[in-house]
């Protein structure tokens, strides 16, 4: 294997509060511009707020295009077209283009030198916060790999097949199985067909494992992200806090540089301590107690095991199992003679409930390596 089409440097962007309306945490790449990406994420119905940002940190401004896709098809024969200023970052809010729509995909295509882009994905039912999450954009691909799933709360996949042009209707056969440490299995009801230009949403009920990889294979590139919703301890009134994780999809990588868990569990911590941007109409706690941090890894073709390098340890991953280790003490290096998919997990305790998040390593922040990468 090539090493060096495969590296991953350590740029993990936290974002997060211990409270307040919009409690939750998230944990992404940081990310390098692009011109063609996707948000898979989030919809834009009553008590649903989904707000997409644009960063150009390049020295000339950049027109982005936004088009919307839903259960129905395109849903604009328009689309919307904004400049990001040069060295500027800016946000816009989806329901205001696309209005309505309970399952909601954008595409987002930049001239120039591209944007990077992120996805921040919100609930409110009545004056009860429901969780917050964001991704980095993402692009189509035929496998796609998510980390990290549990068997806790209501989990979905959000799936778009790209049309290749006007009128692409045409169905692209899906098929889900997933990998637990017992093994790789099929996802129950897991076969079907997606046309293009629809977006589906795909409940992913049945699977009773406690952690799991989820694998999505199609016929023709398409662009995936998990979401998870979860009810919490009690709000004042009887009502429940909710939980909120999105997930998009590893990478197979052969080398990367892990952070230590002091450094992520620091990171976490910094943020859910911080002070709350918008309180909730009944007073409740914030802040964070207990953290925890895992690191999560199957390989990438589940049919063969893996023989890695962790540090000065060696770890035997199985043929088609997941391991959860925990994050190693010190920054610590990754070597694998072949792909293997990571994901680092955190657990924090909040007074409202445990926050959970996933970071996916993923190499697409690498493809210009002497580009800088900001971190958030």
């Amino acid at each position: 294997a090539d090493a060096s089409a495969h590296t991953l440097p350590t740029t993990l962007g936290v974002m997060g509060q211990g409270g307040g309306e919009l409690r939750g945490l998230s944990m992404t790449s940081c990310q390098l511009p692009a011109n063609d990406q996707w948000s898979v994420l989030g919809s834009s119905t009553s008590g649903e707020d989904l707000v997409v940002t644009f960063e150009n940190p390049n020295s000339s401004p950049s027109v982005v295009t936004l088009e919307g896709y839903g259960a129905n098809g395109p849903i604009d024969a328009k689309p919307h077209q904004m400049t990001i200023p040069a060295r500027s970052t800016q946000s816009v809010l989806a329901g205001g283009l696309f209005p309505e729509e309970s399952a909601l995909a954008v595409h987002i295509h930049a001239d120039g030198q591209g944007v990077a882009t992120w996805v921040q994905s919100s609930a409110m039912q009545g004056e009860v916060p429901k969780g917050v999450t964001s991704v980095s954009g993402t692009k189509p691909r035929e496998d796609q790999l998510f980390l990290g799933l549990s068997k806790q709360g209501s989990s979905s996949l959000r799936l778009l097949v790209p049309p290749s042009g006007t009128g692409d209707e045409a169905d692209t056969h899906v098929a889900l199985s997933y990998t637990s440490d017992a093994g790789t299995f099929n996802v129950p009801g897991g076969e079907l067909d997606v046309s293009a230009g629809t977006v589906v949403d795909v409940p992913l009920n049945g699977i009773t494992d406690e952690r799991y990889a989820l694998r999505v294979h199609a016929d023709r590139p398409l662009v995936a992200q998990v979401v998870t919703n979860s009810e919490q301890e009690e709000y004042p009134g009887g009502q429940r806090w909710g939980m909120r994780a999105g997930m998009s999809s590893a990478q197979g990588v052969v080398h990367a540089q892990l952070p230590s868990a002091s450094t992520v569990e620091a990171l976490v911590r910094s943020r859910l301590s911080s002070t709350i941007l918008r309180g909730t109409a009944q007073e409740s706690g914030s802040g964070v107690g207990e953290i925890s941090s895992h690191l999560l890894l199957t390989s990438v073709h589940s049919q063969s095991g893996i023989q890695l390098q962790l540090g000065s340890e060696q770890v035997t991953l199985e043929a088609g199992k997941m391991a959860m280790l925990d994050l190693p003490s010190q920054d610590t290096s990754l070597e694998s003679p072949s792909d293997v998919a990571i994901a680092i997990e955190v657990e924090a305790k909040t007074p409202s409930g445990v926050l959970r998040a996933v970071w996916p390593l993923s190499a697409d922040d690498v493809e210009q390596a002497s580009t800088s990468i900001t971190v958030h």
